[in-house]
């Protein structure tokens, strides 16, 4: 714990807590700390002072343990509160527990306190960093969700086996097949044969050429245009923008990209191949010219 802890103690006896913060100082421990006694005095200081821990007696004459640890339950209920006894049997034990109690000490076994703070901080900064962590992907999730729901691209995420971990539920408008029908799919089925041939030798190869250069496969993207196979018979053209993808530990997982329906470029291209051979090949004299009359094009005839 490198920053300094600001630590409530709740103890009618100044004399206790004056033995109590020795002892945390002898141990090392980085705090500030305040006193109270009173209900007001509690709520005052868990408003103004904010600790980072609360540590009550258990039995007070007017204000005791178990009734600060219910008001911190209700004002600061992530704050860790550790409870410190004279005695203790297995029903008081539970009860402090259930009741919420990070953890709770003999007076007697003081030496024991240190080390039930450092760990009842560690525990709540390892519960709000995961917390955190849990919420930022949840937030992200639902980030990813929305895009993939609207966009009319097809996102997707693949292991390295060809495994499909993730597709949006575009994919039905571009292949006619649902997500499920999607998911259960084997790589080859998605494809025609030749760009099923060709995805594996391009999108595999190069990810098994790359896998040991990492710094090179984080800015690395291929670009593949490959024909799906549709529900219908029919087939689809897509274009394929893919990126390795890696997991937590930095380790190449699979691969993840957006795939864009070119079916009508596909056709356009092809059709432009056909007329250009018929052009070539006709036995007419062509000529194309701009608006100035200049010639752009000949075919083959007029020589």
């Amino acid at each position: 714990m490198e920053k300094e802890l600001k630590i409530l103690f709740v103890e009618d006896m100044p004399a206790d807590h004056e033995l109590t913060v020795f002892e945390l100082k002898n141990a090392g421990l980085i705090f500030s700390a305040i006193r109270v006694e009173t209900e007001f005095e509690f709520k005052n200081a868990i408003e103004n002072f904010k600790p980072d821990i609360i540590i009550s007696d258990y039995t007070m004459p007017e204000f005791d343990g178990m009734k600060a640890l219910e008001i911190a339950k209700i004002i600061c209920p992530d704050t860790p509160f550790i409870l410190l006894t004279g005695s203790v049997n297995e029903t008081t034990a539970v009860s402090c527990m259930k009741a919420g109690a990070t953890d709770y000490i003999l007076k007697g076994h003081s030496e024991r306190l240190p080390f039930a703070i450092k760990e009842a901080i560690e525990n709540y900064q390892l519960r709000k960093e995961n917390e955190e962590a849990y919420i930022a992907m949840q937030t992200s999730e639902e980030k990813y969700k929305i895009i993939a729901e609207k966009t009319t691209d097809v996102i997707w995420l693949m292991d390295l086996n060809g495994k499909s971990l993730f597709v949006s539920p575009s994919i039905k408008n571009f292949t006619g097949y649902s997500v499920e029908e999607y998911l259960n799919q084997n790589f080859d089925a998605r494809f025609t044969h030749e760009s099923a041939n060709i995805a594996k030798l391009t999108m595999f190869k190069e990810l098994e050429r790359y896998a040991e250069r990492k710094e090179v496969l984080k800015n690395y993207h291929l670009k593949l245009e490959l024909e799906y196979n549709c529900k219908n018979g029919n087939t689809k053209w897509g274009e394929l923008i893919i990126t390795p993808w890696f997991d937590k530990n930095n380790e190449l997982t699979g691969m993840h990209g957006v795939t864009r329906d070119i079916t009508e470029r596909k056709i356009s291209d092809e059709l432009i191949k056909k007329l250009s051979v018929a052009v070539e090949q006709s036995p007419a004299i062509i000529i194309i010219t701009d608006l100035n009359a200049n010639i752009e094009y000949v075919n083959k005839k007029v020589t």
